[in-house]
């Protein structure tokens, strides 16, 4: 199994293959998430992560569903995609934070996608997985509006629900070397180093 903390930004990438830079040419992706690609450099991220068609991916904690309909479109048909959304979350979030996965629920253009709301520890995908991604995120598991969570139990689910040589990937901010877990409620970033030895 291999985890992939990612925090730095990437150069372009003429290397990005067909699939991905289709599922970014969408017409049916939403204008304000299409914006962000500036910033979030979906054809270089999706590339490094090595998600490809066929492929079973979570994404855990999608809120607008940025990244769960590029999925969607990147694993295509024979693939599925486990958007997970906690209900922690949804109770101390606003509507808006998670309408955009709460719409794509009721969109058929995106059949291969699974839609699943439960208690941060109770991770459990139907399927297993090759990649369980979450994207700027996950240091918001040790803030208080999420319980906090026991990231102990899900970090174990997580490596549970892969596929032998899966890959759990993490995006986040990057805070201060050595400062652990201070600058998480404050800052919306946690040290790297917290996150590998969890």
């Amino acid at each position: 199994l291999a985890l992939f903390v990612c925090f730095v930004p990437f150069a372009a990438d003429a290397s990005v293959p067909a699939y991905i830079s289709a599922a970014i040419a969408d017409p049916a992706r939403p204008t304000a998430q299409v914006a962000r690609d500036v910033s979030r450099k979906p054809g270089e991220v999706i590339s490094f992560a090595g998600l490809k068609p066929g492929d079973q991916v979570a994404d855990f904690m999608p809120a607008s569903g940025y990244f769960t309909r590029l999925f969607s479109r990147v694993v295509g048909a024979k693939g599925r995609v486990y958007a997970f959304t906690p209900v922690e979350e949804l109770k101390n979030c606003s509507a808006a934070e998670t309408a955009g996965i709460r719409a794509m629920a009721h969109d058929s253009r995106y059949r291969n996608v699974s839609y699943a709301m439960g208690q941060i520890e109770t991770f459990v995908p139907p399927m297993p997985l090759d990649m369980v991604w979450t994207s700027l995120n996950y240091h918001d598991l040790h803030d208080k509006f999420l319980g906090p969570a026991n990231v102990e139990i899900f970090n174990q689910e997580v490596f549970a629900a892969l596929k032998p040589g899966g890959v759990y990937l993490v995006i986040d901010h990057a805070a201060e070397a050595g400062s652990g877990l201070r600058d998480t409620e404050r800052l919306h970033r946690i040290d790297p180093e917290t996150i590998k030895k969890e």
